[in-house]
């Protein structure tokens, strides 16, 4: 019998002859690249085709749709092809918004207050476990290599101490956005599902309050004469505590319309989405955690929680392309050719962080051991929040721009190699819903 090919032209022909024409449009002289709204309208349209036909090539040799979404919009993104510019990225971030708010509602659908009072034990040992482990290994990446990183060349004891706080901080921190992606694709359930889920969603309220108290403690390390202030400390934990009231807010609105309403309700959590968000960064606030705890909310103190689910998977393809195809182009790859090597040694160390840290949960809490050896791979991604930490950290710190370089380049990597082994793991433990185990 002959054996079929995993792609076959017929799968590649479409996704050519659509960057041929892309190309032709956006790239030939009849474009002038001023960016108009037609322009930016023309880019959404394509990429939500092109990142469609892509995530199903990738489908074909099994590997999560998500990672095609990512890659197109790579390949399409102003650092390789440029036919979305960077300001048509710019242009396109209020429906990366939008997807976001969406998938923030389905990572606090996710969590019930049930599995939080029967697995606190656990999401919290491996959190603990995770972030304690970051910072070590942060603080021996920082040592070691701090004749090759410029702002710490010639630098004491105080910057690397510095250096291994700020690293260990975005070491730690996750994308629930992809988590989530990923686990609605395949439709995962189960007791390994449901922990991922939770540390990875609770660990992002975690991270941001650890972010508020240590860049006061950096900028005391670093700069002459600068003393600890915990003003900085008290804007983020405004914003934390801002964004849960938020999150409430919105939660109460949405389970109100459900309940009475009820009518073209994607349309509606859509239409909320884009609102919420514009408030949000209005006022300084946090979107992806207010939307989670609204999702939250809904679920577990009203009875709207399976119909909002629902509501929110009926509109989930699209929303993903285009969050991810965004989050792809947004991939900073100059970051990476600058600093490839620093940026592979932080990843391998983020995962052994977290493999150690797992391990260590284990022997701590009887339920985290049949998970403890696998649970690294499924924690691999990062995304929004920690982008965000290492803008506040270059406003904030002096040397902050370089480090937030290395930072893009993490993520750069992590991106693009956690959405497929969270899909490994989660078929190899058959979680992973109508999927053949591996």
């Amino acid at each position: 019998m002959t054996r079929q090919p995993l792609i076959s032209p017929g799968r590649l022909l479409p996704i050519a002859v659509l960057l041929a024409l892309a190309a032709v449009v956006v790239l030939s002289p009849i474009a002038g690249r001023g960016v108009t709204g037609e322009e930016a309208t023309f880019c959404l349209g394509f990429i939500l085709i092109f990142a469609f036909f892509a995530a199903r090539v990738l489908k074909s040799i099994k590997l999560p749709e998500i990672s095609g979404y990512i890659l197109a919009g790579v390949l399409c993104g102003p650092f390789v092809m440029n036919i979305l510019s960077l300001e048509v990225v710019r242009r396109l971030q209020i429906f990366d918004d939008v997807a976001l708010a969406v998938i923030a509602l389905i990572a606090g659908g996710e969590i019930r207050m049930s599995f939080l009072k029967k697995g606190k034990a656990s999401i919290l040992s491996v959190i603990g476990g995770h972030v304690l482990l970051s910072f070590v290994g942060a603080l021996l990446v920082a040592f070691f290599a701090r004749d090759h990183i410029a702002f710490l060349a010639g630098g004491g004891p105080r910057a690397v101490i510095a250096a291994a706080l700020l690293l260990g901080v975005v070491t730690a921190a996750r994308s629930p956005a992809t988590t989530i992606g990923v686990v609605t694709e395949t439709r995962s359930r189960g007791p390994y599902t449901d922990l991922i889920i939770g540390v990875t969603v609770i660990l992002d309220v975690v991270v941001l309050v650890l972010a508020a108290l240590i860049v006061p403690t950096v900028r005391a390390l670093t700069i002459p004469g600068e003393g600890f202030s915990l003003l900085f400390a008290k804007d983020l934990l405004i914003e934390v505590f801002g964004s849960i009231a938020a999150g409430v807010f919105f939660g109460s609105v949405l389970a109100a319309y459900i309940r009475w309403v009820g009518e073209q309700l994607p349309i509606f959590l859509l239409g909320v989405g884009f609102v919420g968000s514009i408030v949000c960064r209005h006022y300084h606030l946090e979107p992806l955690l207010a939307f989670m705890i609204a999702g939250f909310i809904i679920q577990n103190f009203t009875v709207m929680g399976d119909r909002l689910i629902k509501a929110l998977e009926r509109s989930a393809m699209p929303v993903y392309v285009i969050f991810f195809a965004i989050s792809g182009a947004s991939i900073n790859l100059d970051a990476l050719r600058l600093m490839w090597l620093l940026a592979i040694i932080l990843v391998v160390m983020r995962a052994a962080a977290f493999h150690a840290g797992s391990l260590l949960a284990g022997r701590v809490v009887r339920a985290v051991r049949p998970h403890s050896k696998s649970l690294w791979l499924g924690l691999l991604s990062q995304a929004g929040v920690t982008i965000g930490i290492a803008t506040v950290f270059e406003r904030r710190l002096p040397w902050g721009a370089e480090l937030k370089t290395i930072v893009l380049a993490v993520v750069a990597l992590n991106q693009l190699i956690g959405p497929i082994a969270l899909k490994f793991i989660l078929v190899r433990r058959g979680e992973a819903g109508g999927m053949d185990r591996l």
